[in-house]
């Protein structure tokens, strides 16, 4: 079988499969599912969710999921990991945990960023398709390797305070300017 027809397949299972049932944890407000590999296409979670908990949906077939919250959404450790996400849409992020999109390799969008105080060591490690992130004038932490391996051209880091080892490694193409 060529790439081309396994591509195909995929697609057809992602679009034709989609048994993904979220779940919430009433003590701290997060989203989950505890079947990743069941849930595909575009998902909307509810306003009063404004969490992703810790591996939430690791290896997930999900598109698209977007937030419908007011509030600042934390996405925890390993949320999306390895994931086939392309886009997450929310009104406010607050803090992106450590690994929380690693391996996204379609990830292209996240909207609403500039919220975002703090980003997590490999955040989005081999998110080649992440050209554009707008970071926050408050954001004043970024982990080791967060981006290292992304798409990014430019960044604007006014008040950074804290920038791990090679944030931003093996992104060839990144600008940066204070």
């Amino acid at each position: 079988m060529n790439p081309f027809q396994q591509l195909f397949i995929i697609l057809f299972i992602q679009l034709v499969s989609s048994n993904c049932v979220i779940e919430y944890d009433q003590v701290s407000n997060c989203v989950y599912t505890s079947s990743p590999l069941e849930c595909s296409g575009d998902i909307t979670i509810p306003s009063h969710c404004h969490c992703v908990k810790e591996k939430g949906f690791q290896k997930s077939k999900i598109s698209t999921i977007t937030f419908l919250s007011t509030d600042p959404v934390e996405v925890n450790k390993y949320a999306f990991d390895t994931s086939d996400l392309t886009k997450f849409v929310s009104t406010k992020i607050s803090i992106i945990g450590e690994y929380a999109f690693q391996k996204c390799y379609f990830l292209s969008e996240i909207s609403n960023i500039k919220t975002v105080t703090s980003i997590g060591q490999y955040a989005f490690l081999k998110c080649f398709l992440l050209t554009k992130f707008e970071f926050s004038d408050d954001l004043h932490d970024v982990g080791n390797y967060a981006f290292a391996g992304a798409a990014l051209k430019k960044a604007k880091l006014s008040k950074l305070t804290t920038g791990g080892y090679e944030w931003h490694t093996n992104t060839s193409r990144l600008h940066l300017f204070w």
